[in-house]
C-alpha cells in the first residue's frame, strides 16, 4: 500500500487513543487496479474494548516512542473475494464473535461499485499505546 495516507485520531471513553489509517485497493479478475481510496472521513470505532482484544492477538509491527510515550503499530490486512455486483461505501474491521462476524470499526468513504470476480483488499494501520 501507498506509505502517506490520511490518518484519523478517535479518542474513546475507555481512554485509549487509536490513530487510524485505511487504505483500501479494488481489483478486477485481471489484477488490474480498479480503485484506490484511503479513509479522509471519520472512522467509527463501535467496540473499544473488542478491538483492543484482537489488537492484542497480533504482533506489532514495529514501535515508537513520542514525547516519552510508547506506541504499538498494528498493520491489519483484510481482503475479500467479491461475489455479487453492489456499491460500496464503507470498509468495515471485523472479528468473529460467538461464531459471527461483528464490525469493530469501520471508514466511511464515497461510494464505489464493485462486481464479481473483483477484489478488495483494505490495510488498517492502527497505532495506540503500547500494553
Amino acid at each position: 500500500m501507498i506509505e502517506n495516507s490520511f490518518g484519523q485520531t478517535s479518542q474513546e471513553s475507555s481512554n485509549t487513543t487509536f490513530i487510524i489509517f485505511v487504505q483500501t485497493q479494488i481489483r478486477n479478475s485481471d489484477n488490474q487496479l480498479i480503485a484506490y481510496l484511503e479513509a479522509d472521513k471519520e472512522i467509527i470505532i463501535l467496540d473499544t474494548a473488542l478491538l483492543n482484544n484482537f489488537l492484542d492477538s497480533r504482533t506489532p509491527t514495529s514501535t515508537l516512542t513520542s514525547r516519552g510515550e510508547k506506541f504499538e503499530i498494528i498493520r491489519v490486512d483484510v481482503q475479500k473475494m467479491i461475489t455479487d455486483s453492489d456499491t460500496i461505501s464503507k470498509t468495515a474491521l471485523a472479528t468473529i464473535v460467538d461464531g459471527r462476524p461483528t464490525v469493530m470499526a469501520y471508514s466511511d468513504h464515497d461510494g464505489y461499485p464493485i462486481v464479481l470476480g473483483d477484489t478488495v483488499t483494505s490495510s488498517w494501520v492502527i497505532i495506540r499505546p503500547a500494553r
